[in-house]
Order: C-alpha cells, then sequence, then structure tokens
C-alpha cells in the first residue's frame, strides 16, 4: 500500500488528479492511499497524526493560506524523508522549490503527458526502498530514529522505553500512539505493554521472545495465538520477497 497526499485547492482539478490516480493504480497493478487536502493547514494538521505512514506528496505551488513550497518546508522539518512532487500551473518557482527537496516538479499543462507516470514509478519505487522514520517528543525538541534500529517498545505507566542499537531512550507516551506511528508491517504487539521489531526476533517460544540484542520480552497469554500467527505469516512474506 503506498499512502499518497494530495493538495490541491481547485476541485475540478483534484478530482481529474484522482481520476489519473486511478488509472495509474490499474495499470501498474498498485494499491494506492490517496488522502486529499484543500489547503497547506489542512494537510499539516492531518501530518501530526500520520506523518511516518506518508510515502508521497503531490502538492499545488499556488494554495489559499501557503504556499505549497511552505507547506513543503515545514514537511521536512518535521522529519518526513517521503518523496514530494509539485504539481503547479507556473514554472517561475522552479529553483525556489528544490529547496525542498522534491522528487520533481511538474506543470499542470504536462501531467496527463506521461511525465507524471514516470515521476511516479520512481516515486513508489524510492518509497518502497527507504527505511521509515519514527519520530517522537522529548522535552520539547523532536528526535528521529529508523525503525529498522528499533528492538522494541515498553510503556511503563506513562513513560515510553525503546530499546534501539544505539541504547535505550525513553519519553511520554501511549501504546495506541505507537501503533499509529509505527509501520506494524514489521512491529508486532505481543503483550499489553510491549511492541517488537520482527526484524529483530531470534526465538519465538510460547511464553517470550528473545530478541537479536539478548534481551527477552514476555508474551500476553492473550497475545500469544494472533501473535504467533502474525510472525509466522511475516516469515513466508519475507521468504518469498
Amino acid at each position: 500500500m503506498i499512502e499518497i497526499c494530495l493538495c490541491e485547492d481547485n476541485q475540478r482539478t483534484r478530482d481529474k488528479e484522482i481520476a489519473y490516480l486511478e488509472s495509474f493504480e490499474k495499470k501498474h497493478d498498485v494499491m494506492l492511499q490517496v488522502s486529499q487536502f484543500k489547503s497547506g493547514k489542512e494537510l499539516l494538521f492531518f501530518l501530526e497524526d500520520h506523518l511516518n505512514s506518508v510515502d508521497i506528496f503531490i502538492l499545488d505551488i499556488y494554495l489559499p493560506d501557503m504556499d505549497g513550497i511552505e507547506v513543503a518546508k515545514k514537511i521536512r522539518t518535521m522529519g518526513s524523508t517521503a518523496q514530494i512532487i509539485f504539481v503547479t500551473s507556473s514554472k517561475d518557482h522552479v529553483f525556489e522549490a528544490f529547496d525542498a527537496m522534491p522528487l520533481h516538479y511538474i506543470t499542470k499543462d504536462t501531467f496527463h503527458n506521461g511525465k507524471i507516470e514516470d515521476v511516479l514509478l520512481k516515486a513508489i519505487s524510492l518509497s518502497q526502498a527507504r527505511t521509515p522514520q519514527f519520530v517522537y517528543k522529548k522535552r520539547g525538541d523532536e528526535y528521529l530514529v529508523d525503525t529498522d534500529d528499533i528492538y522494541s517498545f515498553e510503556i511503563n505507566g506513562r513513560v515510553t522505553i525503546m530499546d534501539t542499537v544505539n541504547g535505550v531512550d525513553d519519553f511520554y507516551g501511549k501504546m495506541q500512539d505507537l501503533e499509529i506511528a509505527l509501520p506494524m508491517d514489521d512491529f508486532l504487539r505481543v503483550h499489553r505493554s510491549f511492541i517488537i521489531n520482527m526484524k529483530h526476533v531470534v526465538r519465538f517460544s510460547s511464553s517470550v521472545i528473545l530478541l537479536r540484542n539478548g534481551k527477552e520480552i514476555p508474551v500476553g497469554k492473550s497475545y500469544h495465538t494472533s501473535s504467533r500467527a502474525i510472525f509466522t505469516d511475516y516469515l513466508e512474506k519475507r521468504g518469498k520477497s
């Protein structure tokens, strides 16, 4: 599943772009989840809870509240490494736009001439290859860590304890927030207080999971059957990839 955020204030243009994405999805046999936004502020509000789930941003530059370039820069400041594609009516801002590290800049009059198809295919390829990042806040500062580097999370009261290849850190957070922020194709909740990264599992027994860092994680009784099935499915998918 590729998550796309489309930000375009003109309804007619937005409908055309959505129609194109639907045809692209069928042609290339990919699953796209497209979220639509009419303004930059609306998009940025959405990203407060969904930043890490977005793979591709398609942004108009001329938006009513703040221009698309400013929106893109804020997206980068928030920590997103997702692909950004500018689709706009003018080439006037092409050099300014590249400060936001976009994948490409396309004018609307060339949207349907095949260029967007090539750009989208490249964006999808890059998105599938990138390592997602987990973003957390601590004492007013924001931190990012590659999800591949995370072994596990433990919830202890209001405190989340994160075990990574670079050591242990803690911050305030809730289990449900972790389950929203993390790529749950790789992470698994095995206890009311624990989430593990399945990439680092060495042994999975009925009551405990051994991780690559030597730490043993308890498996809750109510989670054993479902987590075992999910982990087995995960291994089968990895074996086919």
